[in-house]
């Protein structure tokens, strides 16, 4: 039974085009909050909030540049005056970057860097 806890809050959550972020974007627009999905997969995350309907929209954003988050900042005061929920869900494990086993003790150094240090 959907109980509308989050009834015309607004809420974005980075890294929502799939897995956790994708559930939880569902699940907040359920309850009625505003949902903003963001991602780096744009066709992706765009499909997601279509599937979602009125109470989603998707906006690009890579969480490890600072300008982008200054620009869905602005872009979420601009058309809707706050932001009540913030679900910092964006990350990669690896996985889809190469084939090699992925726990640390025999991942290359290659992945390590990829996965665990920001952009220089």
């Amino acid at each position: 039974m959907v109980k509308l806890r989050v009834k015309d809050k607004v809420a974005l959550i980075t890294g929502a085009a799939a897995g956790i972020g994708k559930a939880t974007a569902e699940l907040l627009a359920q309850e009625g909050a505003d949902v903003i999905l963001s991602d780096i997969r744009d066709q992706l995350g765009g499909e997601v909030a279509k599937t979602i309907g009125d109470k989603a929209v998707y906006w690009h954003l890579d969480v490890r540049k600072e300008e982008e988050w200054q620009k869905i900042i602005q872009s979420i005061e601009q058309k809707y005056s706050r932001l009540d929920i913030l679900i910092n869900n964006a990350g990669i494990t690896g996985i889809n970057y190469t084939s090699e086993v992925q726990d640390p003790e025999h991942t290359s150094l290659e992945s390590w860097h990829h996965i665990y240090m920001p952009l220089t």
